[in-house]
């Protein structure tokens, strides 16, 4: 009662998704210490779990203007749910949408290098959905270079080879197996 921050970050890491009345002391909590960035980001996390990007937005809003590249890891990984959050929001016809993912593949190919094995075949799959199709095929490429599980590589090499099948390009898919084909179990 007397620590309600130390008590709602306990019940958060045991809660699948947080209830208004936490998202509400959160919002409470960065209104009353803009400046810290564990707060604002904890509410980020926790919006975007919820399913409210609104709320996750105004969390983040102090980094929205700046370059993905150039914000801290946690930060960057944070901007990047969101604008996939709003992307799957957006109607599929939309102008936003086109400019949503525009903005997602942009920040998927800066922060790649920075992407966990898993995160990145999910941003991968999610940009060939997208229809950037031999972006996901480079993105597919770099998680076949770096990542030791093998059976992540299988499936980014055959995801590789889907994009380009479905970019319309053969003579591209074949070169991807033949040069990516070494590093495949």
């Amino acid at each position: 009662f007397l620590y309600p921050k130390a008590y709602i970050e306990d019940s958060l890491r045991q809660e699948w998704r947080p209830d208004t009345a936490t998202l509400a002391y959160l919002r409470l909590m960065v209104m009353a210490q803009p400046a810290a960035v564990d707060i604002r980001t904890l509410l980020a996390q926790q919006a975007l779990a919820a399913g409210d990007v609104t709320l996750s937005r105004y969390a983040l809003e102090p980094w929205l203007r700046r370059g993905v590249a150039a914000l801290p890891p946690d930060i960057a990984m944070l901007r990047l749910r969101l604008v996939r959050s709003e992307l799957a929001a957006a109607p599929p016809s939309s102008l936003r949408h086109a400019a949503l993912a525009d903005a997602y593949t942009r920040d998927v190919l800066l922060l790649a290098s920075r992407m966990g094995s898993s995160e990145l075949l999910r941003a991968a799959r999610i940009v060939a959905a997208l229809g950037q199709y031999r972006t996901a095929a480079r993105l597919y490429r770099q998680m076949i270079a770096r990542t030791p599980a093998a059976a992540l590589r299988l499936e980014a090499f055959r995801g590789g080879v889907a994009a380009l099948l479905a970019a319309g390009r053969p003579a591209d898919a074949l070169a991807f197996a033949q040069d990516e084909l070494p590093l495949v179990p």
